[in-house]
């Protein structure tokens, strides 16, 4: 898996030039630090550093990733609630269980791919609507009510 991931940066670096990843790296990393900081209870899967440029995949505690789906849906924001390899397959990664995260936390899973066509307005546009659509959702969760009750004034 790592020999592929470390091939997979060389051919994009190959083609598109050492200048374009970079950008894209850290258009990656800046959308990365946005969620983390704007929205609570999140988990960025895999390594910050490790990771191929453009590839976030982050999850959200108390919601589910294909309702979140249909929520940035609305808003013209395309994503996957599953890894590119497992499509359609409405049960938790199979790789994210194997890192050792929990299957209510694996179902809460955002993968969002970025590319050098996209902007940092782009990016700050998705994270509102992602933070507008996890909070909408949350609203709703009995876990995350209960969570609350239990823990008022915690903040992770």
């Amino acid at each position: 898996m790592v020999k592929q991931l470390i091939h997979r940066a060389y051919l994009l670096r190959a083609v598109f030039g050492k200048e374009t990843v970079l950008f894209v790296t850290q258009l990656r990393d800046y959308l990365i630090r946005r969620l983390q900081r704007g929205i609570p209870y999140c988990r960025l899967n895999g390594s910050l550093t490790n990771r191929l440029p453009g590839n976030c995949n982050i999850s959200f505690q108390f919601i589910e990733g294909n309702e979140l789906l249909l929520l940035l849906d609305e808003k013209n924001i395309c994503a996957s609630a599953a890894s590119a390899c497992s499509t359609g397959d409405t049960s938790p990664s199979h790789v994210l269980t194997a890192m050792g995260i929990p299957e209510k936390l694996a179902r809460g899973t955002l993968r969002l791919t970025i590319g050098y066509q996209n902007t940092q307005e782009e990016i700050d546009y998705t994270v509102q609507c992602i933070k507008e659509a996890v909070e909408k959702l949350r609203e709703n969760a009995e876990d995350y009510r209960r969570y609350k009750e239990t823990f008022p004034c915690n903040i992770m």
